[in-house]
């Protein structure tokens, strides 16, 4: 007989699922960091990264 689990109440699979968003959100920012350095239009930096042109500001 299998052994099914339900990923959505599997604390583990949470805790996961949290710490890989989490790291998405960092490399979004060090992305954002880098091209804010090379002077890329904010406008196409939010659109590329999907971080708001507020946070954007308060990352110059």
């Amino acid at each position: 007989m299998p052994f099914i689990i339900e990923k959505e109440r599997d604390p583990l699979y949470k805790d996961g699922l949290e710490k890989g968003l989490e790291k998405v959100k960092e490399t979004k920012i060090a992305i954002a960091k880098a091209l804010l350095k090379q002077n890329i239009d904010i406008d196409v930096i939010a659109k590329s990264t999907g971080i708001t042109k507020k946070e954007l500001e308060k990352l110059r």
